[in-house]
């Protein structure tokens, strides 16, 4: 874990598992702390057809307008990140559910599905233990994907990290498995315009025509995020798997489906003192040239606004375009952490950070055209 030599404080957060009526008008005085918000959940609780969890009822209106009330007057998702608790409820993560049927992306599924488990991803990080600018390329080749697994799980590579879009893009039916596609749309206005336009190709033009959507640039990617959480064993307190301090131009809707992460964020606007640096390799992101061991910590002192969470299986955190995010693997459960994320081009808050848009383009343009080197 970082050395705590810095004052932060937890993200805004909601519980979707929240037991409300079912009529939007009810739900909303309850969720907004009206004169009948005792009597609406006693008589949503005796009642169960009239009562339905958050999730199922909310909008991004109501979102707001709570949020307004309980987080900040001026709280704004294109700046501000948000917990959602529960974001998938815990039923839905036994087998053969209605809400998702059979899940996929779990340890076991990856181990013994005779597709999944034969994946060969193309790259991976042997010890993301690793500082400075090497700790964000991967720096290992080719291994399938219940290999790299079971390197983890039996010792031989304990701080190998992946985060990879194989898996979905080999599989697009997974993209079901990390957000409710409703929930997606409706609270972050996720269009994917692009992917929704290359399945109808694929439906209509035919499998040889199709496979060129391949070669077209996507506005949505679905990358899936493997490591284990290790107790640190020495002085520094930091030889765990991590994800250094980097921002990106994309937002996120990053997903707990099993294990934990704890989250370091820090909005866009502290962004000249964390040392940024654009990538080397052709990469659309934005690194802090801090030491993570020595300088950042006593950096991020001098922050005045730094949010610390841990997502827990079933919750996800939303991560604005440019905001400052780092990931610790180093829960108190010990075992396999594996998240997934929705990240997304949203054109209107690209321009967050406008210093960082311009400069970021060039890395853009390589990397559409799939010219990076990482």
């Amino acid at each position: 874990m970082m050395p705590h030599l810095f004052l932060s404080e937890s993200p805004p957060e909601l519980d979707l598992s929240m037991l409300v009526p079912c009529e939007m008008d009810k739900a909303r005085k309850v969720l907004l702390g009206g004169v009948i918000i005792e009597s609406e959940c006693l008589y949503a609780q005796r009642n169960s057809e009239y009562s339905c969890r958050l999730r199922d009822v909310i909008t991004r209106d109501l979102l707001m307008e709570y949020a307004a009330q309980h987080f900040d007057s001026d709280f704004d998702l294109a700046t501000s990140p948000l917990v959602l608790r529960n974001l998938w409820p815990a039923e839905s993560f036994e087998d053969n559910t209605d809400e998702v049927p059979s899940r996929r992306l779990t340890t076991q599924s990856m181990l013994d599905d005779p597709q999944l488990s034969n994946l060969l991803l193309p790259n991976h990080f042997a010890d993301a233990t690793k500082t400075g600018y090497d700790a964000l390329v991967p720096d290992t080749k080719s291994i399938t994907l219940s290999k790299f697994l079971r390197n983890i799980i039996n010792g031989s590579t304990p701080n190998a990290k992946i985060g990879t879009q194989v898996i979905v893009e080999e599989y697009p039916e997974l993209r079901e498995e990390i957000v409710p596609t409703r929930l997606a749309k409706e609270l972050f206005e996720w269009n994917p315009w692009m992917e929704d336009s290359k399945e109808v190709i694929k439906q209509y033009a035919g499998k040889r025509v199709g496979r060129w959507t391949t070669k077209l640039p996507a506005s949505t990617y679905f990358p899936v995020f493997i490591a284990a959480n290790q107790r640190s064993t020495d002085a520094t307190n930091d030889t765990h798997p991590r994800t250094d301090l980097h921002s990106e131009p994309i937002g996120n809707i990053a997903v707990q489906l099993e294990g934990t992460r704890r989250w370091t964020l820090i909005p866009t606007m502290w962004s000249m003192l964390l040392r940024p640096t654009v990538s080397k390799h052709g990469r659309g992101y934005i690194y802090s040239n801090l030491d993570p061991l020595i300088e950042l910590p006593r950096r991020l002192k001098e922050v005045p606004a730094v949010y610390e969470c841990v997502t827990n299986k079933g919750d996800a955190v939303w991560v604005p375009p440019w905001m400052w995010h780092r990931v610790d693997y180093d829960g108190v459960d010990i075992g396999l952490s594996i998240g997934a994320s929705i990240f997304h081009l949203f054109p209107r808050l690209y321009a967050t950070n406008p210093l960082f848009a311009l400069v970021i383009v060039p890395n853009l343009f390589w990397e559409v055209l799939g010219f990076n080197v990482e």
